[in-house]
């Protein structure tokens, strides 16, 4: 959905497409309503597969790792 959308609107990376304004709040949310599907189907703890959320889609938003995480995000 993120390369879908990024194309759509005339960008070039999967960064610049995380990092649109608008796009990168849909592709947040779409990996979390995908994920509570797959967590309600096998069982899976929800917060720990918010975490893997989190952990996955975070250095997307980042051009450079600055070691701070992204607590906050979006």
């Amino acid at each position: 959905i993120c390369a879908y959308l990024g194309c759509l609107r005339g960008h070039q990376t999967i960064l610049d497409s995380v990092n649109d304004p608008i796009i990168g709040p849909i592709v947040y949310k779409a990996m979390q309503q995908s994920g509570a599907g797959l967590v309600k189907k096998f069982s899976m703890d929800a917060e720990k597969h918010q975490a893997y959320i989190d952990r996955y889609f975070c250095p997307f938003s980042q051009p450079v790792f600055t070691g701070r995480g992204c607590a906050g995000w979006p």
